[in-house]
């Protein structure tokens, strides 16, 4: 009977340390657990971190290298600009030496044109002088470009080749007479008075104005005025002006 009672405390008192060590395993597992837990919770917020900074880290990258492309694209702009300043400096430099040597040649033109004028028919004088003064104004003038005079000047040319393939009639004067002037292309120039009752050649190889008195002469020339204005057939004055000047 002691033995029993021996044995039971001994298993008492076993049940009774293996409680404790149960119970102080336990609070030490809910220690553990809690600690893993605040762990895991630092281990969250720096990864949460992390990652909002590594996507920093890929949106400044991106940043960077687009303005890199920028700046590549930028410096492309600039070598281009570069590039086309210096063409054009060459083209300047071009357009320099080129003045330098159209001007004179233009003056010349100029100074044949007017050349010309001066041993033609004598039609038309004010406003081929004019126009040949207009010329030498504008050649001095730095508002108008060199390409612009050159033009101006080939125009004169066009309108007085111009001169040879048309009839024209206008007033003028002739000394103190008015009459009526025809020039038919660069054949003849004729006038008649304005009551029809003088008429005459200009004679190129005097250079003077000569008085016709056939009455063919007239009716060809009064017929010439016509057809100049609009105001007739053209079909009868080239015959009759032709045997007008075959007769002469």
């Amino acid at each position: 009977m002691f033995k029993e009672k021996i044995v039971l405390l001994v298993l008492l008192f076993t049940v009774i340390l293996y409680a404790d060590a149960f119970k102080e395993s336990k609070e030490t597992v809910s220690k553990t657990d809690a600690v893993l837990k605040q762990t895991q919770q630092k281990i969250n917020t720096s990864n949460d971190k992390t990652s909002k900074m590594f996507e920093e880290y890929k949106e400044a990258k991106n940043e960077i290298e687009s303005y890199q492309v920028y700046n590549r694209q930028l410096e492309d702009i600039v070598n281009s600009q570069q590039n086309e300043i210096d063409a054009l400096s060459k083209q300047i430099e071009g357009i320099d030496v080129t003045r330098r040597k159209i001007m004179p040649l233009m003056g010349k033109m100029i100074d044949v044109l007017e050349k010309f004028i001066e041993q033609d028919l004598p039609f038309l004088p004010k406003e081929r002088a004019g126009r040949i003064s207009r010329l030498r104004r504008d050649m001095k003038r730095s508002d108008i470009t060199v390409s612009a005079k050159y033009i101006q000047i080939l125009e004169a040319y066009r309108i007085e080749m111009q001169y040879g393939r048309t009839m024209e009639a206008y007033q003028g004067d002739i000394g103190k007479k008015k009459v009526n002037f025809l020039k038919i292309g660069r054949v003849g120039l004729y006038y008649m008075t304005l009551d029809a009752r003088e008429y005459g050649v200009w004679d190129t190889k005097n250079g003077s104005w000569t008085a016709l008195e056939d009455n063919d002469y007239a009716a060809s020339i009064a017929k010439g005025i016509k057809i100049a204005r609009k105001q007739s057939s053209p079909e009868f004055l080239l015959m009759a002006v032709k045997n007008a000047e075959e007769r002469r």
